[in-house]
């Protein structure tokens, strides 16, 4: 029997060791206490900040008290000749209104970065990198996809150490390349991340879905998507906010034979999932009595 054709759609934080705003935002607790000892991170400020932070994911920061309603971006999009600055114009937006959220100006761009830059945690992605190509050769009527919801600093980042760690690896995160292409790929697998192509992550998942039920050529009977499990964050407004995606994106993979794994372990886990391996029980002896 033929062994069915399946897309497998992951999460490239499954390639990472983890993924950490909490030092952040106590960078930007510490810095609001230190000018204001009796500032409180309100629920208003922390539900802005996220505000901002997905804004950022998706090239879209738009000044406060903006005609955000209205759904105009910001004009300030890196042009690849701005590729090499350490802080493009929307990022620098980016960085003024969530400062000012907790009440601080001109707080330093490289500080805030290299506090930003350590919400990641990339780890021996090498090795992982390896795990996926490995299987991926192995069976080879499985294609693997990867996506994130990420911003191009953190994408860089990854990049960055995936190169130094001699993974074999075709990402070029340049940001102009990147919006010129609207696509890219990272250690030969697709890539579709936020940032480049300016959608949510449920947006984002339903166009991988679209790609993959539109193929006339090796289509794949079966859709896997690996999603991290709202119930594990521990912060009750981000699993808010992770429920309302997960939401979005099980209403529109309605009548697509789509399964939805929810799980937050690492890639050697998730491998197991899909490719159980069946331990062989020894035959029985077949000595004379």
């Amino acid at each position: 029997m033929a062994t069915p054709r399946r897309a497998i759609f992951l999460s490239l934080g499954m390639l990472l060791e983890k993924v950490d705003a909490t030092p952040f935002i106590g960078f930007l607790i510490t810095k609001a206490k230190l000018k204001n000892a009796s500032f409180v991170l309100t629920p208003e400020i922390k539900s802005a900040a996220f505000e901002l932070a997905e804004q950022l994911n998706q090239e879209k920061i738009l000044p406060m008290g903006s005609s955000s309603s209205k759904g105009e971006e910001s004009k300030a999009i890196m042009s690849p000749a701005e590729s090499k600055m350490d802080e493009s114009p929307l990022e620098a937006i980016f960085r003024k209104e969530l400062t000012n959220l907790f009440g601080l100006k001109n707080v330093d761009a490289g500080e805030f970065w290299a506090a930003w830059d350590n919400m990641v945690v990339v780890g021996e992605i090498a090795k992982k990198i390896k795990l996926l190509q490995d299987a991926h050769r192995e069976h080879k009527e499985d294609s693997f996809e990867l996506y994130t919801d990420s911003n191009y600093r953190h994408l860089s980042k990854i990049a960055k150490v995936a190169a130094d760690s001699e993974a074999k690896m075709t990402a070029n995160f340049d940001r102009g390349l990147l919006i010129e292409r609207k696509e890219t790929t990272f250690a030969d697998f697709p890539l579709s991340a936020t940032c480049i192509t300016k959608q949510d992550i449920a947006s984002v998942i339903n166009d991988m879905i679209l790609r993959a039920t539109g193929k006339v050529f090796n289509k794949p009977e079966k859709i896997i998507l690996f999603f991290g499990d709202p119930e594990n964050m521990i912060d009750k407004d981000l699993r808010l906010k992770a429920l309302e995606k997960l939401g979005k994106i099980r209403a529109r993979s309605e009548g697509v034979n789509i399964d939805i794994v929810l799980q937050n372990r690492p890639i050697e886990e998730m491998l197991q999932k899909l490719y159980p391996v069946v331990e062989k029980v020894p035959a029985p002896s077949m000595a004379p009595g």
